[in-house]
C-alpha cells in the first residue's frame, strides 16, 4: 500500500494496524468479487475490457438471451452477406455446409399429379427435363433387437452315446444377456455422451426391455475389466516417452475404500506429448498422495508438465524428473486478479497478461514445426518476453499483499519460475497442460451428471473404458464401432493367450473389421 494512503494524523504506532486493515479490506472485497463472478458471471477465462459480472436476472432467462443472439446473427449475416472482394469479381461466401458424403442416403421423390403434366394452353404432354435436389438430416433411433445363437450339436448314429456341440463364442460376461454391440452402445453413452445409467434404464424401457440399472453396472464393470490389459498397454506407451503430461481430479466413492462414503478420491491422468500418437491413460486411487503419483508415473524418466501440486514432487524427486510448470495456471492467476481483484492492480495485471499472451501467439506460429524448428523459434523469441515478465515480477513481489489476488498471482509466478523456463530450451515441451486438462474433461462433465462411482472396483473399471473411449476420440475414430470390435475380439485374445500382442487393437493401429 502506498504512504499517501495513509492519514497524516494518524500517531505512527498505529500504522501497521491501518495498512493490515486496508489490506485485510482488500482481500475481503476480492472474494466477493470472485464469488459474484462464480455466481454470475461467464466461466471462460476470455473477457471484455471492464467486465465483472452480468445481471443476475440473465441466469433465469439464458433461453431467450440465446436466441436473441442468434436472431442478432442471423440479421448481421443477412446484411453483411459475407462478400469477399477478389480481384475479378466480387464472391459471395458463406451458406450452410454440405451434410457429409459419407452418410448413406434415402430417395424421396416428389413428382407431379399426372392432371399436371399438361400444357395448361394448348395440352401438349410436359416433358420431364431433370430435377431440383435438396438434402435434410434424419435419423432412425436405436433399437434392440436380439441375436439368437444356435450351437450345432452332433452324435454318433450307431452308439447314439457321442455327442459333441460347438464352443461357445468367448464373451466378456458369458452369463449375461448382451452382445458385443450392446455393452459398446452403454459404454459409448455412459463414457463418450456422460448418460448416467438411470437414464439409460429409463431408455431401455421406453424400447420395451426392463434391465435394472444395477444389472448394467455390473455389465460396465465387467466391460472395464475386459478393456484392463489395452488400457496397460496405452499406459505403457504414454510412459515410454520424454515428455508425459499428468492431472487429477476428484471422483466420488461410496464403497470399498474404506473413508467416508463422501470423501474425495481421484482419478489421475497421463497424456503422451502433442508430437506423438494421441494417447490419454486414466487410474483411479483412493488419495491425492505422493504414493499414488508414483504408482501412475512407475518407470518413467523425463519431463513431466503439470500444474504446481506438491504431490508430484517426490516421484519427481525419486526418478530423477524434471517437472515443468503452466503457463496456461499462471495466466488463470493474473486473470482472476484483472478480473476480481481491486482496482489497483489492474494496471499489472493487464500488462503481464499481455506479455503471457506473447507467449501464447509465439506457440501458435510454431505450433506446426518440428521440435528441432520449435525450438529454434523459442531460443530466439521467447527470452525477451521472458525477460520483461521477470522484471516486472521482480520489482512488484513485495510490493504487492500477498493476500490479495495479485499478490497469489505474483508469488505463483515466482514460486513456479524456474518450471515455467523450461520450456523455451527445448522444442518438445509444451507451453501448458492443457492438453491433459483436455482429456479429462469428459471425466469431468460426466460426474455431473452421474455423480459418484458406487464402488472402488467401478472406479476403477470407469478408469479403463475412460482411457479407451478418450484415447479413440482423440483418435477420430468411431468409438462405438472401436468398443464394439474391442469387446468381440479380446476375450478371445485372452482366453487363447496369456500374454497376447494387442498393438493392432491400439487407437492409433486399429482398423474397422471390413478394412483389417
Amino acid at each position: 500500500m502506498t504512504n499517501d494512503l495513509i492519514p497524516t494524523d494518524l500517531p505512527e504506532k498505529f500504522h501497521h494496524l491501518f495498512v493490515a486493515y486496508h489490506n485485510e479490506n482488500i482481500r475481503l472485497r476480492e472474494i466477493n468479487n470472485a464469488l459474484r463472478r462464480l455466481a454470475f458471471g461467464r466461466s471462460t477465462e476470455r473477457h471484455l475490457p471492464g467486465e465483472l459480472i452480468v445481471p443476475a436476472g440473465s441466469l433465469f432467462n439464458e433461453v431467450e438471451v440465446e436466441a436473441l443472439k442468434h436472431e442478432e446473427n442471423e440479421k448481421q449475416t443477412e446484411e453483411k452477406k459475407d462478400q469477399t472482394d477478389v480481384k475479378s469479381h466480387t464472391r459471395k461466401v458463406g451458406g450452410r455446409k454440405p451434410l457429409p458424403e459419407n452418410l448413406p442416403r434415402i430417395e424421396k421423390i416428389i413428382d407431379l399429379p399426372e392432371e399436371k403434366k399438361f400444357y395448361p394452353h394448348d395440352g401438349h404432354a410436359l416433358v420431364r427435363i431433370g430435377e431440383e435436389v435438396t438434402e435434410k438430416l434424419d435419423v432412425i433411433p436405436a433399437k434392440l433387437f436380439v441375436t439368437q445363437t444356435k450351437r450345432q450339436k452332433y452324435s454318433c448314429p450307431c452308439c447314439e452315446q457321442f455327442v459333441i456341440r460347438a464352443e461357445p463364442e468367448a464373451s466378456v460376461l458369458p452369463t449375461a444377456q448382451f452382445e458385443p454391440g450392446l455393452i459398446a452402445y452403454l459404454a459409448q453413452q455412459k463414457y463418450l455422451y456422460a448418460m448416467p445409467l438411470y437414464r439409460l434404464e429409463h431408455s431401455f424401457k421406453q424400447m420395451g426391455v426392463d434391465i435394472p440399472r444395477t444389472t448394467l453396472a455390473r455389465w460396465m464393470i465387467a466391460g472395464g475389466e475386459s478393456l484392463k490389459p489395452l488400457a496397460l498397454e496405452i499406459k505403457k506407451f504414454i510412459l515410454s516417452h520424454s515428455v508425459v503430461h499428468a492431472d487429477e481430479n476428484f471422483i466420488e466413492v461410496h464403497k470399498g475404500t474404506g473413508k467416508s462414503p463422501v470423501s474425495e478420491n481421484y482419478m489421475w491422468v497421463t497424456a503422451s506429448p502433442e508430437w506423438s500418437k494421441n494417447a490419454v491413460y486414466f487410474e483411479y486411487h483412493p488419495s491425492r498422495s505422493s504414493r499414488a503419483a508414483s504408482s501412475l508415473l512407475e518407470g518413467f524418466k523425463g519431463h513431466l508438465q503439470v500444474d504446481a501440486y506438491t504431490g508430484y514432487d517426490a516421484v519427481c524427486k525419486e526418478n530423477g524428473l524434471i517437472r515443468v510448470g503452466c503457463w496456461a495456471h499462471v495466466r488463470r492467476y493474473f486473470e482472476k486478479a484483472n478480473v476480481s481483484g481491486a482496482n489497483s492492480g489492474r494496471t499489472l495485471s493487464e500488462k503481464i497478461l499481455k506479455d503471457i499472451k506473447e507467449l501464447f501467439m509465439l506457440e501458435r506460429e510454431l505450433k506446426e514445426l518440428s521440435p528441432a524448428e520449435r525450438k529454434s523459434g523459442r531460443e530466439n523469441k521467447a527470452p525477451p518476453i521472458l525477460k520483461r515478465i521477470k522484471e516486472k515480477l521482480d520489482k512488484n513481489l513485495d510490493e504487492v499483499p500477498p493476500k490479495s489476488k495479485l499478490g497469489e498471482a505474483l508469488h505463483y509466478l515466482a514460486e513456479e519460475w524456474p518450471q515455467l523456463e523450461h520450456f523455451a530450451h527445448t522444442g518438445e515441451l509444451a507451453l501448458s497442460n492443457n492438453r491433459c486438462e483436455n482429456y479429462i474433461r469428459p471425466f469431468v462433465i460426466g460426474r455431473k451428471n452421474w455423480l459418484f462411482a458406487d464402488s472402488a472396483t467401478g472406479a476403477e473399471a470407469s478408469a479403463c473404458i475412460y482411457s479407451i473411449v478418450v484415447s479413440a476420440k482423440a483418435n477420430n475414430i468411431d468409438v462405438f464401432e472401436y468398443l464394439k470390435d474391442l469387446f468381440t475380439q479380446l476375450p478371445s485374445l485372452m482366453k487363447s493367450d496369456a500374454e497376447p500382442n494387442l498393438s493392432h487393437l491400439l487407437p492409433w493401429n486399429w482398423k474397422r473389421p471390413a478394412e483389417a
